[in-house]
């Protein structure tokens, strides 16, 4: 017979996950007032889904949570139960941001748990639910601006870096980077790179200063894995990029995304071994 610490673990059915997020978001009480109204996520996301900037065409909140359920019908459960749980931490973060009027501080989360406008939060259980899935998977929770919510992998190197980038625009793709809906997206993470390019472009110096040989070796990436440069045809065009398939190109941006983050980190380092010989001065 299992202890009940043997039942309690770290393992994850995904499509079992996905049928009960599914049913909470739908049927579970999670917002009420003081007049007794009660609404689930979905219910109160419907209520006050045209005033959500990123509608387009859809004009109610049904049609759009269909269209959501659509696109992921032919995913495996994996995928799917991250699509889910991308669409309830946005779905989350609207309503909280309309309930409050926009006043939200700048470094909330998206689970901030708070009473406000008559309506009561009730949701602390939906969210943890989702923080203990995106846990034992890997992931967790960013928001970039106007309170959009993306689901991204963690990495402390991509943290590492984001902690030097001194533009916010620049810290934001680095992120989205990592984003689970591009893992297999060989022009989202091109075109993510061609931003990053840009900015690497204006530390040349500072990196270069660093380490030489890191900085050529990202130059080359960039002008010949098909990111800069059409290297598939014309006159820049280089063989092995021409017959590269999806996998094989994903591969080569992943190296290069991760040679343009050790970059970045490089340009402290002279700051850091400056502060190190004036202690060495100072005090040895």
């Amino acid at each position: 017979m299992k202890s009940i610490y043997d039942v309690i673990s770290n393992e994850i059915n995904p499509g079992k996950e996905y049928l009960k997020l599914k049913e909470m978001i739908s049927k579970d009480i999670l917002y009420s007032t003081s007049f007794y109204e009660a609404y689930s996520l979905i219910q109160i996301f419907g209520i006050y889904f045209e005033d959500w900037k990123y509608r387009n065409l859809y004009c109610t909140a049904e049609e759009f949570i269909k269209s959501v359920q659509k696109e992921m019908r032919a995913e495996p459960n994996l995928k799917k139960l991250l699509i889910l749980c991308d669409l309830v931490v946005n779905m989350r973060a609207f309503v909280y941001w309309r309930l409050h009027r926009g006043t939200l501080p700048e470094n909330h989360k998206w689970d901030d748990r708070l009473a406000y406008g008559g309506y009561k939060f009730r949701d602390s259980v939906l969210t943890g639910y989702i923080n203990r899935i995106l846990e034992i998977l890997n992931y967790e929770v960013k928001i970039f601006e106007d309170y959009k919510c993306y689901i991204v992998k963690k990495d402390d190197i991509v943290e590492e870096a984001i902690n030097v980038v001194d533009n916010i625009s620049i810290a934001t793709q680095i992120w989205k980077y990592n984003d689970f809906r591009i893992e297999k997206d060989v022009e989202a993470k091109k075109d993510i790179l061609k931003k990053l390019a840009d900015y690497f472009e204006g530390k040349k110096n500072e990196i270069k200063g660093v380490n030489n040989s890191l900085y050529n070796d990202i130059s080359f990436a960039l002008n010949s894995f098909n990111i800069r440069h059409n290297n598939k045809e014309g006159k820049n065009a280089k063989e092995y990029i021409k017959n590269a398939s999806n996998d094989e190109l994903i591969e080569l941006y992943d190296c290069t995304y991760e040679m343009l983050l050790m970059s970045f980190r490089l340009v402290e380092l002279p700051k850091t071994q400056e502060k190190i010989s004036k202690i060495r001065e100072q005090y040895f």
